[in-house]
């Protein structure tokens, strides 16, 4: 710990040597002052391409959308992606595109919205909730893409790509401080080493204090303490090939979305002034230490790039190691009713080879394989009931170890036809495995031989989408497919592997520039997905109350997706986007869901089975939208830039019995910034929640409470930044 204690040190001196504030490519990319919109190069399809012609619905990112938007974390991205509602529980992230999502959160059965860092995929949904710091931009990708991207993408895809080392010397700096103790430090810099090789450096602090108070021992939890780093190397063999090495680590020690407030209680009776409570932002715990969690996660990734002549190489593998310790009160009482405290984590190998065609034929595609290799392992949980964490655990000390291994070959190609038509067409054909190698209780083993301690598939996805372009225009219809791969809860005797899920899209849609509107840009898409075998999360008895899971139902989702940027004059431009939804079920005619009677959770039967057939599903709101109005005025110095973000999310519902719903809410957030000529530096203003709207961010279940993990309350503040 005195290691990271100092490294914590070093990144914020240095910050505070080379400057101070918010990320400083704000500065760096401000409007010129040109009425029209910038030109945005996206990988969404393993190739550089103009945003603009690839036929898939996105929301792209810049360091500089991120600053001004106050979108300075993963869970904040709703604020910027209509149609993402990014949850999470205990201090797991649930992200859901278009209703397509999961509340399933043991290691190796991961989210179908998949997030992939600089080409490698991130598994772990607990390291999926961090702060941005070296983003150069991020990409987030509406709909299935089970063709080039594989496994786990049924609801979609998110790129957060990281800025390449340059040859050329620069540096950026920043910090940020705020009410409610909110501190942030930034560090970047890059340049050559030798002929060819060039390194960069990354380095991010933030803390803030406790948002939730403790009426009983007068302390504040949720509180966040995380740190990260991260570097690359690249090294330019000749003008034909191109190695590149990154590396990143991130920990985090704090209370940081695992405390909740009670939204249900129990009919157990209970003494006055214990708990539970059900204001926002208090809760009761006689947990000493207070609940907590420690995590580290450690990436390593080469990348290889190569001209053949004939045909592009890239080659990306990737290592992932991470772990995750926390403690969790479970009946947000001051007395010692329950408790669980767990260990986890995940390691995983992957390798995939791309080729892809050059030039300008009609005929041009891409092909590849992949593999991965990974250990999970939940446990030992420990459950305490009706003792303090002091003693022994008495409910359950449970340990689950699986293995997964995947393997995939791919293709998409396209035809550029006669008069601006073209055709594009792909598969995936994939090969996983699933084994289940330790399953115990208090020690002993309860893997049950009947339950199929391993199990394989083997699917082949394809995709089909028919294009017209012509100069600024794009339409296309396309049939998309993915899964969701199958898995073991690890720590549930006897529930047996979940088979995959499955999905097939149907989508039309658009891509425009509009001479009669000062060339805006409109983007439009209307979609219709048939969803089934969803995997979803129930309690089991048998395991003290923890989360177990099944194969259960399927849904129609079906929606509208509009995205509007107009350059109103000169140096003001609005951009509005709005996503409509109607995701319910289409069959759910048992599904387990908390059996609340009269207002309150029966402990004794804390569990129930409902026909959910129609209901909405969960978090699928029927409209989200944004609204951002950006700034630019110059002055006599140099420029201030102002950002008004707006957000509306209608409403929707945690649960498929529709039992629990964060009511619909209207979210604002203010930046305003000064950067003289040159933009060396910069100062700014911030107001994140400006109107303090209280937002669920998750819901979960003990046997003795239902709990309400909320999302960050207003925050507001000063930052100040410099780049050399």
């Amino acid at each position: 710990m005195n290691v990271m204690h100092r490294l914590r040190l070093v990144t914020i001196v240095t910050s505070i040597m080379t400057a101070a504030g918010v990320d400083t490519s704000v500065a760096q990319t401000a409007d010129s002052g040109t009425s029209g919109l910038q030109e945005v190069i996206v990988t969404a399809q393993k190739r550089p391409e103009n945003a603009d012609t690839v036929p898939i619905m996105m929301t792209v990112l810049t360091n500089q959308d991120l600053v001004q938007s106050g979108v300075v974390a993963t869970q904040q991205l709703e604020w910027a992606t209509p149609g993402l509602v990014f949850g999470n529980t205990n201090g797991f992230a649930e992200p859901y595109i278009r209703g397509v999502g999961s509340d399933l959160i043991t290691p190796g059965q991961d989210s179908p919205v998949a997030f992939y860092l600089d080409g490698v995929y991130l598994p772990f949904s607990s390291s999926l909730l961090q702060q941005f710091s070296d983003v150069s931009r991020i990409e987030v990708l509406k709909g299935p893409q089970g063709t080039l991207y594989g496994r786990n993408t049924t609801g979609g895809a998110i790129n957060i790509i990281t800025r390449d080392p340059e040859q050329k010397f620069s540096a950026d700096a920043s910090v940020s401080a705020g009410n409610d103790g909110y501190a942030k430090a930034t560090t970047y810099i890059t340049g050559g080493l030798a002929d060819g090789l060039s390194a960069n450096f990354a380095g991010v602090y933030a803390t803030h204090n406790g948002f939730v108070n403790v009426p009983n021992n007068g302390d504040h939890l949720d509180n966040l303490d995380e740190f990260g780093l991260r570097g690359k190397l690249k090294y330019d063999i000749d003008d034909q090939w191109t190695v590149g090495f990154g590396a990143d680590y991130l920990e985090k020690h704090d209370s940081s979305d695992t405390v909740y407030t009670g939204l249900v209680g129990s009919n157990i009776p209970l003494p006055l002034g214990v708990g539970p409570s059900f204001r926002p932002y208090t809760t009761y715990t006689d947990l000493d230490p207070a609940p907590h969690r420690s995590a580290t996660d450690f990436g390593a990734n080469l990348n290889v790039h190569g001209h053949l002549g004939w045909a592009d190489l890239t080659s990306i593998t990737g290592f992932r190691d991470d772990y995750l310790t926390s403690s969790s009160d479970g009946d947000g009482t001051s007395l010692p009713i329950y408790a669980y405290a767990s260990d986890e984590g995940e390691q995983q190998f992957t390798q995939e080879v791309q080729l892809a065609s050059t030039g300008s034929a009609p005929l041009q595609w891409i092909g590849g394989l992949y593999f991965l290799d990974a250990t999970v392992f939940d446990g030992p949980v420990s459950v305490w009931s009706m003792v303090p964490i002091s003693a022994p655990p008495n409910a359950a000390v449970l340990e689950g170890r699986g293995r997964i291994t995947s393997y995939a070959g791919f293709g998409q190609a396209s035809y550029a036809l006669p008069d601006g038509f073209k055709l594009i067409a792909g598969f995936r054909t994939s090969y996983e495995e699933r084994r289940l190698t330790r399953q115990t209780n208090f020690g002993v083993d309860v893997l049950d031989p009947a339950a199929e301690p391993s199990k394989s598939w083997t699917s082949t996805k394809p995709k089909a989408t028919f294009q017209w372009e012509n100069t600024g225009q794009l339409l296309y219809a396309s049939y998309s497919t993915a899964f969701k791969a199958g898995s073991y809860n690890l720590l549930s005797p006897g529930s047996g592997p979940l088979d995959p899920e499955n999905i097939k899209a149907y989508e039309v849609g658009g891509k425009h520039d509009l001479p009669f509107l000062n060339h805006a840009h409109l983007d439009w898409a209307v979609f219709y997905y048939n969803y089934s075998n969803l995997q979803v999360s129930i309690q089991d008895a048998a395991t003290g109350g923890q989360d177990s899971s099944q194969n259960a139902a399927s849904s129609i989702n079906r929606g509208v997706d509009v995205d509007l940027a107009v350059p109103v004059v000169r140096n003001l431009t609005a951009t509005l986007g709005m996503e409509y939804l109607d995701a319910r079920y289409e069959s759910y005619p048992n599904a387990a869901v908390d059996n609340i009677v009269n207002g309150e959770l029966d402990s004794a039967d804390y569990q129930k089975s409902v026909d959910a057939t129609g209901n909405r599903e969960e978090r699928a709101p029927l409209l989200t939208s944004t609204l951002q109005v950006q700034w630019l005025l110059p002055v006599p110095t140099g420029n201030i830039s102002t950002t008004a973000t707006y957000y509306h999310n209608s409403g929707f519902y945690f649960d498929p019995a529709d039992q629990f719903r964060q009511k619909a809410y209207n979210l604002v957030n203010f930046f305003i910034q000064y950067a003289p000529q040159g933009s060396r530096w910069s100062v700014a203003a911030w107001a994140n929640n400006a109107f303090n709207a209280t937002v669920l961010g998750g819901v979960a279940t003990s046997p003795y409470i239902v709990g309400a993990f909320y999302n960050d309350p207003r925050l507001y503040g000063m930052s100040a930044s410099v780049h050399f």
